[in-house]
């Protein structure tokens, strides 16, 4: 009985796990567009298309993942607080890793002409730009202080209804003086090119994430998931879509800075993508089926630090926004290989200090 039940549960995770992996390849994949794509890349259906997979599909996936891996796993409480805490040191050490010392060697030691580096990437940028590891590490400690409260799913859905009722209100609050401004930064920053992932309204994907696993882990018929997925999932899009349809621009407003419409057919979306990858994991028998998704799952924040450190560095060998389409695909085929094999040293290299001092 055991044996089956834990079979059943490993069935069960691939969906996540799937979604997760997508979501690092598509992550990866914007990346080198924004930071290489020419002009002409940049632009026309293909871009488009690109654009859509790094939206949905990617950092809000990402984001409701762990918030879904996070209520089952349900780690002790200072465990909480520490991973939350060392996410966001990460976050800011990356910062300065993959953007602050490649551009000051660039300008100050190699002397690179200003032309060849964004005019944005100001020191400042460059160090405190809110990263998605940095609003990670916010959401870490504020998952973990609100299980404490509840692990009732409504509670985490009413939690997520009231912060997307409430973040367009705060965006700019504190930034007349600049004190405030440090701290509200990362929380609803008023800049959308510096705050990337400001918590409000990110917050939103985790906590949703949290209410699927407190669900997931309370209802054992696959079936009736699934429909409660179907539902759940159709309803918000259709909502969110009516408000896009209705004033884009004021309820999308941005990509960080999501309002009502953008938050609603995104939080639907990502319920109506696991159906969709659960449908197609059906279809492939279980001895055919790759598990390189699990890895890029299992790996996901070691890929994603090592990747954007070789995205940072590779400027000296390709300048900013020097690629063709094609050029594009192959570098980020390149980039996602060769993180995934320093991905496989590392673990190696740890596993075998383990092995060796235990």
């Amino acid at each position: 009985m055991g044996k089956k039940r834990l079979l059943t549960e490993k069935k069960r995770l691939e969906t996540p796990d799937n979604m997760r992996g997508f979501a690092i390849l598509f992550m990866i994949l914007i990346h080198v567009m924004n930071l290489y794509g020419n002009n002409e890349a940049t632009h026309g259906w293909q871009h488009q298309v690109i654009d859509f997979l790094a939206g949905p599909p990617a950092a809000p996936v990402f984001m409701c993942t762990m918030g879904f891996f996070f209520i089952l796993k349900k780690p002790g409480f200072f465990f909480g607080i520490k991973r939350g805490v060392l996410l966001l040191l990460i976050g800011y050490g990356l910062n300065i890793v993959k953007g602050f010392l490649p551009v000051f060697i660039a300008r100050h030691c190699l002397q690179f002409d200003s032309e060849l580096i964004p005019i944005y990437y100001t020191n400042y940028y460059l160090i405190f730009n809110v990263e998605i590891l940095i609003f990670a590490g916010i959401a870490y400690i504020i998952m973990n202080l609100l299980s404490r409260v509840s692990v009732r799913p409504e509670f985490f859905l009413v939690s997520a209804g009231i912060v997307t009722l409430i973040s367009p209100f705060l965006w700019g609050l504190g930034s007349e003086t600049a004190f405030l401004q440090h701290i509200v930064t990362p929380l609803w920053g008023a800049d959308p090119d510096l705050v990337i992932f400001p918590v409000f309204p990110w917050i939103v994907y985790p906590l949703l994430g949290m209410a699927a696993g407190g669900i997931y882990r309370n209802q054992s018929n696959p079936k009736r998931l699934s429909m409660l997925s179907g539902l759940f999932g159709g309803m918000l899009t259709v909502l969110g879509g009516s408000l896009l349809l209705i004033d884009f621009d004021r309820f999308f407003h941005d990509y960080g800075q999501q309002s009502w419409g953008a938050l609603l057919a995104f939080s639907g979306f990502i319920f109506l993508w696991g159906l969709v990858i659960r449908f197609l994991g059906s279809l492939i028998p279980s001895r055919f089926k790759p598990g390189f998704l699990a890895y890029l799952s299992r790996n996901i924040t070691q890929i994603y630090i090592i990747q954007w450190i070789l995205l940072g560095w590779l400027f000296f060998c390709i300048p900013f926004h020097s690629l063709s389409l094609i050029g594009v695909c192959i570098v980020n085929v390149f980039i996602t290989a060769l993180s995934c094999l320093i991905t496989e040293g590392y673990n190696r290299i740890t596993s075998y200090k383990r092995i060796s001092t235990s």
